[in-house]
């Protein structure tokens, strides 16, 4: 189902930074209108703070139907403040008329929505002034320039060069370029000009937001070869053509870049404040779980020293975030002379190198709580792809060579549980069909991604855990 297009919304990290602001703005003037009229008269807080967050959350909508911080919020001054400025009376108006109906008599009066209106008004366009002040300065813009990279064939690549290098508003921070001519590095001045050999590495290694690629009509097989090798990065990747692409994904983003027409075929799944969000929850969840669980750790210790020698943890290579690889932190569940530490043998029911503790654990995935520990430090998160060994088996197969666009799925950080967890993929991958139905569940939780997906995942997680018969 499609989106109204004032809800579909491309914005940069920088138009962001200036819609918290104006968000700000609004709630700060409200607070100081609401303390300065009603000083004393015992309004219950309660009553204020609706009053505040029923405000912004119409403000945010009405912005976005004003288009306020559209991409080149940036760019013009006059008209974006005024567009503001529009999307602020039309909100403060619906709050009037909400709580009119709502809150006590008196509580909002007119004077009281024409003083807040002044108030954030000065705070917007003061603040809007400072932000693009800051805007133009060249230091600034680099901070919040998207790191990009160019890959293509040389004339391509020296055309991309002169355009970027000729212009500072685009937003876009040209750090690399890459020949599909070279399979090996080469020494050049900035920016970086590397082999096909090094791309995703380098990407990986200098945080690259954005991928521009030379969709060539001569050689279409030559921009399915980079997509591949770059399925687990986490950016935004464009193909570029001079006139349309063909087979345009729907709903794709379109933009330009001087003469040629750049259609965005994959978008980072999770960007911006999104990513703030969703670390958010995995430092403050995990670090609960840890707090609560301490006594449950001391127990499982326990009772995996008292049945086997051996270390209580298991630590396991496993492929993470933009497919590096990870150490992975697990209850020894196998006795230590028989474990597999690669994961190329799979575990199977009745395996008798799991011991009789470890049986319990795996059943009830009591193992995998010491992954709250890599949730914390940041290597995974809570909600997530599962993250597999690096010589996981699929049949005779590594996994991420058995099933197409495996890598894809590490566009996110590796997850404690998923959607494909949920949906009853979980346990042991014994065949293609339920490899493959793990990667279809891994890639629709990276299209659909929400901070609330994840909250539902884990309350699902729950029920899965001591009713999945699958794991063993």
């Amino acid at each position: 189902m499609n989106r109204p297009s004032f809800l579909v919304d491309h914005r940069s990290f920088s138009t962001e930074v200036v819609a918290v602001c104006d968000y700000l703005a609004l709630a700060i003037a409200g607070s100081f209108v609401l303390a300065a009229l009603h000083p004393g008269q015992g309004s219950p807080w309660t009553a204020n703070l609706s009053m505040l967050a029923i405000s912004m959350l119409v403000f945010m909508l009405c912005a976005r139907m004003f288009r306020s911080h559209a991409e080149s919020a940036l760019k013009a001054l006059p008209g974006h403040i005024l567009r503001t400025l529009a999307a602020l009376c039309a909100s403060l108006v619906v709050t009037f008329g909400l709580l009119s109906a709502l809150a006590e008599p008196g509580h909002v009066t007119l004077p009281m929505l024409g003083w807040w209106f002044l108030a954030a008004a000065w705070l917007i366009v003061s603040w809007r002034c400072l932000v693009l002040w800051f805007a133009g300065k060249r230091s600034f813009r680099s901070l919040l320039a998207k790191r990009t990279v160019v890959i293509g064939s040389a004339p391509f690549l020296r055309e991309m060069s002169a355009y970027f290098g000729g212009r500072t508003d685009t937003g876009y921070d040209l750090v690399g370029t890459f020949d599909t001519a070279s399979e090996v590095d080469r020494d050049s001045a900035t920016p970086y000009i590397g082999g096909m050999g090094n791309l995703r590495h380098w990407c990986v290694r200098h945080r690259i937001r954005t991928v521009l690629i030379e969709n060539a009509p001569a050689n279409p097989a030559a921009s399915e070869r980079i997509l591949t090798l770059i399925d687990g990065l986490a950016a935004d990747v464009r193909l570029l053509g001079r006139a349309s692409i063909p087979e345009k994904p729907e709903q794709a983003l379109i933009s330009r870049f001087g003469g040629w027409v750049a259609v965005q075929v994959r978008d980072k799944p999770v960007r911006n404040w999104d990513e703030l969000a969703k670390r958010t929850l995995d430092i403050l969840g995990s670090g609960a779980l840890i707090l609560t669980l301490l006594p449950l750790f001391g127990l499982i210790a326990a009772a995996i020293s008292l049945e086997s020698p051996g270390g209580v943890l298991f630590r396991q290579r496993r492929f993470g975030f933009q497919n590096e690889e990870i150490s992975v932190l697990k209850f020894r569940s196998m006795y230590v002379h028989k474990q597999d530490v690669s994961g190329a043998q799979r575990t199977t029911r009745g395996d008798p190198r799991v011991t009789k503790v470890g049986r319990i654990l795996r059943r009830t995935s009591l193992d995998e709580i010491p992954q709250l520990f890599n949730v914390f430090m940041g290597t995974m998160s809570l909600v997530g792809p599962r993250p597999h060994a690096t010589a996981m088996k699929v049949g005779d197969q590594l996994y991420h060579e058995a099933v197409a666009h495996y890598a894809q799925r590490h566009r996110v950080k590796p997850g404690i549980t998923g959607l494909a967890q949920i949906n009853g993929f979980r346990g042991e991958v014994d065949s293609m069909e339920h490899a493959q139905g793990r990667l279809d569940n891994d890639l629709r939780y990276l299209g659909s991604w929400s901070l609330a997906l994840d909250i539902k995942i884990l309350l699902r997680t729950v029920g899965c855990v001591f009713g999945d018969r699958n794991a063993y």
